[in-house]
């Protein structure tokens, strides 16, 4: 463990980002990450007020040109600068909801971690999020193959650092999308981000089935109730891809619903290689 450390630093606090914004009083409730009636307008401008500490002029964002760094079913991430600050800008579709966006806000007001991506501010107009930038993701990374087991304990630790903060706050934050994509890659090593899809829970959450397939818990595919538990058989995949360098289930030609359904009633998980282990463990 020592020569990991010393090869591998841990990082020092980063500068604290203010105290969370409060939620009470907002006439919405936000946990399990989903509004429990459909908000009024009276109701978001409220959410909305409560925010305004964190809200920021588009205007005054400087954006890159070139390509953008990513983009999705959410809309796209860009480079830029704002208050003199490298930034990524994640600017939602014109379509996105107006609650779920300013919960997704509200959930990243609450965050305040080393191991988990920095959030600045956001817009209204239009809906953006601004956080600190960042180089590469952990896919990225692995598309160039496994990587030592050294590097693989030092960041499974920046993970699983992150993840117990975000479960043990109150109202408990469950990712639910965790996965090398929206994993991180900084100097001194690995940050979670993207938080569009994650929830705050108190005991188990309703079966909502979300996250991406090949990383889901069983009792998330099955829509079950869950817990925090499922970002760990997450962590978990996650951890056998970096050892692997390959994707998860990547022997299947096509990774069709036989496979969700094998995975979902828990006959089918990622196969460690006899060599590997006994490598790893060698090392």
């Amino acid at each position: 463990m020592n020569a990991v450390t010393e090869e591998f630093p841990m990082p020092s606090a980063v500068e604290p980002l203010g105290p969370p914004i409060p939620q009470e009083g907002s006439g919405i409730d936000l946990k399990l990450g989903r509004t429990r009636s459909k908000p009024s307008q009276e109701d978001i401008s409220k959410l909305r007020k409560n925010l305004q500490i964190k809200e920021i002029q588009h205007d005054t964002i400087t954006f890159d040109h070139g390509p953008s760094l990513g983009a999705g079913s959410f809309g796209e991430v860009r480079s830029g600068t704002w208050a003199n600050v490298p930034v990524a800008v994640k600017t939602l579709r014109p379509a996105t909801n107006d609650i779920k966006f300013l919960r997704e806000v509200t959930m990243m007001t609450r965050v305040n971690h080393p191991r988990i991506v920095r959030f600045y501010g956001f817009c209204m107009s239009p809906k953006c999020i601004v956080m600190e930038l960042l180089g590469s993701s952990l896919k990225d990374k692995l598309k160039k193959g496994q990587l030592p087991p050294p590097l693989c304990l030092k960041y499974a630790l920046d993970v699983a650092s992150g993840l117990c903060y975000l479960h043990a706050l109150k109202p408990r934050i469950v990712h639910r999308d965790l996965k090398p994509e929206n994993i991180l890659v900084a100097s001194d090593g690995l940050r979670i981000a993207d938080f569009g899809i994650s929830a705050e829970v108190e005991g188990t959450d309703f079966g909502t089935r979300c996250g991406s397939n090949w990383y889901m818990a069983p009792e998330v595919m099955l829509a079950q109730e869950y817990s925090e538990k499922a970002d760990i058989f997450s962590f978990g995949i996650v951890l056998w891809e970096m050892l692997n360098g390959k994707e998860p289930y990547h022997e299947e030609q096509k990774k069709g619903l036989k496979l969700q359904i094998d995975i979902a009633q828990r006959k089918r998980r990622p196969i460690w290689s006899k060599k590997l282990v006994q490598s790893s463990l060698r090392e």
